[in-house]
Order: C-alpha cells, then structure tokens, then sequence
C-alpha cells in the first residue's frame, strides 16, 4: 500500500518539533475475512499551537489497493475564526457539491457575521496518481443571520485537461426555530 509511508510522513512532519507532549490518536474499524479496513489518525501537539494533523487511509484487499482518503495538516486560531487545511482534503461550501482535491482549503469568519470560505487544486486520483492540467477552485461568501439562520453563495469552476469540465453557482439558506429547523440550497451548473 503505497499511502502508508506518506501517511507516516505527514503525521511525522507535523508532530516532530517541540517539547510539548506529543498525542497520536489511532481508530481503525477493520474485517479480517478479506483484509479491508480504515485507518484514522490524528495528531496534535508540539509543532505550534492551533496545528494538528489527521488521515483517513482505506485499507483494501488484495484486489482492491488502499489509498488515503484524506491526509492533511490544519491550522487554526485558538478562537477559531480561521483555519487553513493543506494536503488530501474534501472540501465542502454551502450548496456545492463536495470536492476530493490534493490542495488548500481555508475559512475565515470576518466582522459582522461575515464568513469566506475558499479551496482549490488538484482533483484526487486514485492511488496518488496525477493527471496534466486538471483543477478546481470554489469559494463561499455567507451570512449568518442572528441565531436563527444563514445565507452563501459559492461558485466553483473545474477543468479537465485544461478545458472547462464544470461550472456552478449555487445559493444556499438556513433557518432554526426552536427544535425545527429547514434549508435550501439550489445549483445551476454549465
């Protein structure tokens, strides 16, 4: 399985400086009958405050290789009004549909109950693979309204071998009311 020594990597990297206590969390939910499994990592500690690191890695069977799922590096502000996630990530904004990308993902939350959310880079291609000039990139500007609810926007473009794959604009609300709540999110893709 070729996403385990990367996987030992990045966890590596971002846990290998400091004097502080170093925390790994390992889960792995796994079926001996066919070996298949996966495997969840964290780790958080003496590189610098706010930073951690997790990975999901599928653990397949002899005819269906493993991979990692998901393997980044997160930063974020001990308030957390901003965080910034780089590696293999899936990236969701308001009504787009989610994204399985190797790039950066980041949110701020802005004054006035502002949020921004942005990602871009590679789509992800089994086994760690890359194909030439494909890529994406998507932000969200929303609004939270009160307590009670909250309004985006987003925008996502996608191309494949350098030529527009997929184009969306897609708006999305929410409202909570006591113990009912309901949303709508709406695309248009071209």
């Amino acid at each position: 399985m070729r996403a385990a020594p990367i996987v030992a990597a990045v966890l590596a990297l971002a846990t290998s400086a400091g004097a502080e206590p170093l925390r790994l969390r390992g889960d792995a939910l796994a079926s001996a009958q066919s070996p298949v499994g996966l495997l969840v990592l964290g780790g958080d500690g003496g590189v610098a405050p706010g930073v951690s690191a997790e990975a999901l890695v599928w653990m397949g069977s002899a005819e269906d290789h493993g991979d990692a799922l998901v393997m980044a590096v997160i930063a974020r502000r001990a308030d957390r009004r901003a965080e910034v996630r780089l590696g293999r990530l899936i990236a969701t904004a308001g009504a787009l549909r989610p994204q399985h990308l190797d790039g950066v993902a980041g949110r701020a939350r802005l004054p006035a109950r502002i949020d921004v959310e942005a990602f871009g880079g590679v789509p992800v291609v089994p086994q760690l693979g890359v194909r030439a000039w494909d890529w994406l990139a998507g932000a969200r500007l929303g609004s939270s309204l009160g307590d009670w609810g909250g309004v985006g926007v987003a925008v996502l473009e996608r191309r494949s071998e350098g030529r527009l794959d997929v184009r969306e604009l897609g708006v999305d609300a929410a409202v909570a009311r006591g113990k009912s709540d309901a949303a709508v999110r709406a695309v248009t893709r071209s």
